[in-house]
């Protein structure tokens, strides 16, 4: 017996030990047999996990219920099997192997964070995808390429989404605080709707509206500055988080071309019992899965992690350590945030000014102009106009029309005084 195994009793260790050997195992199998899913029963040991379904992200997975239907297709398999039909086996389907083999991966992580620190340690050293690593030993850019390239000159950066689960009190706010840190110690800058309860940095912007983190984009745009921008979803004025609100983004791929453009990658900040919708799951970079909860405070300092490279495939760890951010902040403090603004409605505006006005700067001054023109409309009417809604299309082009009318007139009357100024006054 090992000095770290002194404390523990040697059947537990030799029962620890027997379960890890069978994950191993069953990770390390091309195809599984009946058996096998029997034994799935035990090692999931919980009736959900989060992240996949169906090979998809999703907030969790019922793991009984699919382990339940597989059971049901082998049983139908092997009833067919002896019949002497011609069936596939479930369980040597593909697709399906590599599903279990990623709820297999999350159930040992379950599994090992419910033991002390050294038994802990012999499930998750055996040979797998899934591995524990301290936050310490991970560099600035572990927590920000999945957001671009902010390095080279100009930065390839933007258009890439960051998603933080977890539940009430797993420390979402402190670990998306923690990134910023970072962000900023590369020359990134920060745009939040998270309010700071001290002087802010010299890069960190707060915001109460997405119109105001999109401009406060562009100008940094405009000096080649990379952004990070954080949405807090529990900070959205009365919006249910049952709702779709910022997250069920609407042609999503429009709103992406413009994140590119002004080098933004947005971090959102949810309760895992919302789902990611499908259409941002192309666009994510990274996901975290925030641990502990308001009666588990321990748990707070690790996190499931999903990254994804060029090639869309997923990679799986889990990080222990995170510390408590250097910023001052309060959790519980609503901010009055308002969704007020279209992206995808506004790209079409700038596509078409684009075709005639190929100068990048003119390009990011029209932006500007445009988020500023659907801002006001929002403050007066208090409706997002967008290019799906006829009716608030027809009314914001009126309010358009009107405010350009007001500036050329504001424009004539500024010059006509400034001729009237005499060449020696």
């Amino acid at each position: 017996m090992t000095d770290d195994n002194l404390d523990f009793d040697d059947e537990l260790i030799i029962n620890v030990r027997s379960i890890a050997a069978e994950y191993d195992r069953l990770l390390n199998q091309m195809f599984y047999t009946f058996d096998d899913l029997i034994s799935m029963f035990k090692l999931v040991m919980t009736p959900s996990l989060p992240y996949i379904e169906n090979g998809k992200f999703s907030t969790s997975i019922a793991t009984y219920p699919q382990l339940n239907a597989l059971k049901l297709q082998y049983m139908e398999y092997d009833r067919a099997r002896k019949e002497g039909r011609l069936t596939s086996n479930p369980l040597a389907n593909e697709s399906t192997v590599a599903d279990l083999k990623i709820m297999l991966n999350m159930a040992r992580n379950y599994y090992a964070r419910t033991l002390p620190g050294a038994l802990s340690s012999i499930v998750l050293k055996r040979s797998s995808d899934t591995m524990a690593e301290p936050f310490r030993y991970k560099s600035n850019a572990f927590f920000l390429d999945w957001a671009g390239d902010y390095i080279s000159k100009p930065p390839d950066f933007g258009g890439r989404i960051g998603v933080v689960l977890g539940t009430q009190g797993s420390g979402k706010t402190n670990f998306v605080l923690v990134i910023d840190e970072k962000a900023l110690e590369e020359g990134i800058s920060v745009i939040s709707n998270i309010q700071l309860l001290q002087e802010y940095p010299e890069q960190y912007h707060y915001v109460a509206r997405t119109s105001d983190m999109y401009i406060k984009a562009v100008e940094n745009a405009m000096r080649n500055i990379p952004s990070i921008g954080n949405i807090d979803e529990a900070l959205l004025a009365g919006i249910s988080k049952s709702e779709a609100t910022t997250v069920e983004l609407k042609d999503l791929d429009k709103s992406i071309r413009i994140l590119r453009k002004i080098m933004l990658s947005p971090i959102y900040i949810m309760h895992e019992n919302r789902s990611v919708a499908s259409a941002m799951q192309e666009s994510i970079g990274i996901m975290f899965q925030k641990h502990g909860n308001t009666a588990n405070r321990s748990g707070r300092q690790s996190s499931d992690i999903v990254r994804y490279t060029q090639d869309k495939k997923p990679h799986y760890s889990t990080l222990t350590g995170i510390p408590k951010t250097q910023f001052s902040f309060n959790s519980r403090q609503l901010a009055n945030y308002t969704d007020d603004i279209s992206i995808s409605t506004v790209y079409n505006d700038l596509t078409q000014y684009e075709e005639e006005n190929h100068d990048p700067n003119s390009q990011f001054r029209y932006l500007i102009q445009l988020l500023i023109e659907y801002q006001e409309f929002y403050k007066k009417t208090h409706t997002k106009a967008y290019h799906g809604d006829k009716k608030s299309m027809l009314n914001f082009r009126a309010f358009q029309a009107a405010r350009h009318s007001e500036q050329r007139v504001a424009d004539t009357e500024e010059a006509a005084e400034s001729s009237e100024i005499p060449d020696d006054a």
